[in-house]
């Protein structure tokens, strides 16, 4: 008789939990408001902030290309704040904040309105693994400014955290540990650590995790298969297992089965 006890992760794969991972952080914001209201309040210096709803994989509408944010948040005051954890930085990535950030505003005005007065606040945060701009800072934020007096107009646009930064303020080197602990007793925030012991202990976390695991690799099989680069799911799966537990590079377990390194990249 088959046995419906939720088998624990294997230690690799618990270890490595954290959440940098999109895996993990899309379980994380969907399960606990509290988990992007901390988020909120510690890159944009609110600590009181207060979320009513956050969606994860936010499909935002747009003239062109519709962008996907990890997390919007809509919080009591009406305020729209996409939340993006980016493990890769591109060479456009000024081009990036400033298309997601016009197509948020552009999909955030009430429809048949005419008056921009019912425009809510629309910002960014960017949680980066890398330092995007080079310039070994923390935080970044970005705001609309004359050129010629130096006044500022409205609030802060995007705000841009520096996952990788040495020194930090107190609530961001805060953040940033609490992004790279895999164990709830190693983070600094109640909610975060509440949050990562829900999904690595709990048997709904677990089934949850489980279940992103498992749709992760299958989305890079059917890409793959579209594109006629491999014969079967299990050599997807078990390529991505050979990564994960250090048997092979992610380049040798991509060539073994056919399929472009950056591809494989996205699940390992």
């Amino acid at each position: 008789m088959a046995s419906n006890k939720i088998k624990p992760f294997r230690i690799k794969e618990q270890k490595d939990l954290t959440f940098m991972d999109d895996r993990v952080f899309g379980i994380a914001v969907k399960h606990n408001k509290a988990f992007a209201e901390s988020i909120l309040a510690r890159v944009m210096g609110e600590p009181g902030i207060k979320v009513l709803t956050v969606e994860s994989q936010s499909k935002v509408p747009s003239l062109g290309y519709a962008p996907v944010f990890d997390a919007l948040a809509i919080t009591k005051e009406g305020e729209r704040i996409a939340i993006e954890v980016q493990r890769e930085i591109t060479g456009d990535f000024a081009r990036e904040v400033g298309y997601r950030l016009a197509a948020l505003v552009f999909g955030s005005l009430p429809r048949g309105s005419k008056s921009y007065k019912a425009l809510p606040r629309c910002c960014i945060v960017y949680l980066a693994e890398t330092d995007p701009l080079g310039q070994g800072r923390a935080l970044y934020r970005y705001l609309m400014a004359s050129q010629d007096t130096g006044e500022y107009c409205g609030k802060t646009l995007s705000y841009i955290v520096n996952m990788s930064a040495k020194d930090a303020p107190n609530e961001i080197e805060s953040l940033i540990n609490d992004f790279r602990c895999a164990e709830p007793e190693e983070m600094r925030d109640p909610a975060f650590a509440a949050t990562m012991k829900w999904i690595k202990y709990n048997r709904k976390g677990k089934e949850c995790m489980k279940s992103a695991i498992d749709e992760y690799g299958k989305e890079c099989f059917e890409v793959g298969r579209a594109e006629g680069k491999t014969e079967g799911q299990n050599g997807v799966f078990d390529a991505l297992r050979d990564v994960r537990e250090g048997r092979a590079t992610l380049e040798e377990a991509a060539k073994r089965i056919g399929v472009d390194p950056e591809l494989l990249r996205q699940y390992a």
